[in-house]
């Protein structure tokens, strides 16, 4: 069997100097990696994204084509620091193509066994800590003059996160898409509104791919106009 000819790996042969080697390799690329991971995640920056529930909810005005959206988000942040969540935007797209942003207007709740919607408080900027999952219930409200023309088909939905960037025209720390179907009957309804004397009500939408049930649609116990 062949040996070092240089004897500084003593009696061991070819074979087993190439395997020590390698082994030492191993163990330095492991130990390089592991302090690799550790200074990416020590001076990382906050890492936060948005992702709906299974259903989004479409709001009924009264008197009034729809201009409301509310969304249970689950925001989580997979960065290593403390970050502040500054803005959240829906933006929708329509069949045809017709684009509209929704803004974050405030935050929400649901009473009794989810068949009340209330306004829980306006919005305000809130932390998330590193690793950390903040699960909030939000209402978004359509921005500038112009409705939107609710027709039936796919309506493409992207939520948009502003981190530690309190100006909007920067760009968004993160995006999340998904898609919602409206039927003739959700777009009928969604462009018209209900009747002026009627109580606002939520039409909750399944997102694709999921396939959990939905919520009823159920009332809101404050006016929306």
């Amino acid at each position: 069997m062949d040996t070092d000819p240089t004897g500084f790996f003593g009696d061991m042969s070819n074979w087993e100097i190439v395997t020590s080697l390698l082994a030492v390799f191993a163990t330095a690329l492991s130990l390089f990696m592991a302090v690799w991971v550790f200074i990416v995640e020590r001076f990382r920056g906050a890492d936060i994204r948005a992702v709906p529930g299974d259903t989004i909810g479409l709001v009924y005005s009264a008197g009034y084509a729809s201009f409301k959206f509310h969304i249970l988000l689950s925001l989580a942040n997979h960065g290593a620091r403390v970050g502040t969540v500054q803005h959240i935007q829906l933006r929708v797209r329509n069949p045809s193509g017709t684009i509209r942003d929704f803004a974050w207007k405030q935050f929400f709740r649901y009473s009794d066994s989810l068949l009340n919607a209330e306004p829980d408080s306006p919005t305000y900027p809130f932390a998330i800590a590193p690793k950390a999952t903040e699960v909030r219930f939000l209402e978004f409200e359509l921005s500038g003059p112009d409705s939107m023309p609710w027709e039936p088909g796919t309506y493409f939905l992207e939520l948009r996160v502003w981190a530690d960037k309190k100006s909007l025209a920067k760009h968004p720390s993160s995006t999340h898409s998904f898609e919602v179907d409206f039927v003739n009957e959700v777009a009928e309804l969604a462009g018209r509104g209900l009747s002026p004397a009627a109580r606002a009500q939520v039409e909750t939408l399944p997102i694709k791919g999921w396939e959990r049930k939905s919520w009823p649609m159920h009332q809101l116990n404050y006016p929306v106009g």
